[in-house]
């Protein structure tokens, strides 16, 4: 007859799948943690990247705006992506009385904010940008630029400007 060994060794079915379940959940709990620590940073730099582009645009646009004394913009008209403004310069380096007129016109192109001073090339302003509009009222522009680095909503951030006019006084040399 044969014998029947009463004393195996080895794991059960279900123990296998208990230890395995377990794994599993342990590992999710310690794992979670740390991908949410390496995703906020990475979010938190998309966010700093995109008001840098903002402030950055932001600076140039609002020294522009300071010097021009006339713009496109109609007084109370809806927003557009795009604006020219115009000076006079009334002197040049040396001190010599001059009368030359500048023009700075900015507009988006995809993802870039572009500026062309007195018809040349176009430099660009600000990257990631995905909305600029301008408007005026009286002697106020208002600016809005919205930034995305990456066109991904959770960090996109949104800021608003409003820039004072020149006061229209001619200047007679």
């Amino acid at each position: 007859l044969m014998q029947i060994r009463s004393c195996q060794k080895g794991f059960t079915l279900i123990e296998v799948i208990l230890t395995v379940a377990l794994t599993g959940i342990i590992t999710g709990v310690i794992l979670t943690p740390i991908f949410q620590t390496l995703k906020i940073p990475a979010r938190s730099s998309l966010k700093i990247t995109a008001m840098e582009n903002i402030k950055n645009s932001a600076y140039k646009i609002s020294k522009d705006i300071r010097m021009a004394k006339t713009t496109d913009l109609i007084d109370g008209a809806a927003p557009v992506n795009h604006v020219t403004l115009n000076w006079t310069s009334w002197y040049d380096v040396s001190g010599q009385l001059i009368s030359h007129p500048h023009s700075v016109v900015y507009t988006l192109s995809g993802v870039k904010l572009m500026r062309s001073y007195d018809g040349g090339t176009q430099t660009i302003v600000g990257n990631y940008i995905s909305s600029v509009e301008f408007s005026r009222l009286n002697q106020i522009i208002y600016v809005s630029i919205s930034a995305s680095p990456e066109n991904k909503s959770q960090t996109a951030e949104r800021k608003a400007y409003r820039i004072y006019l020149q006061p229209k006084e001619d200047f007679v040399p």
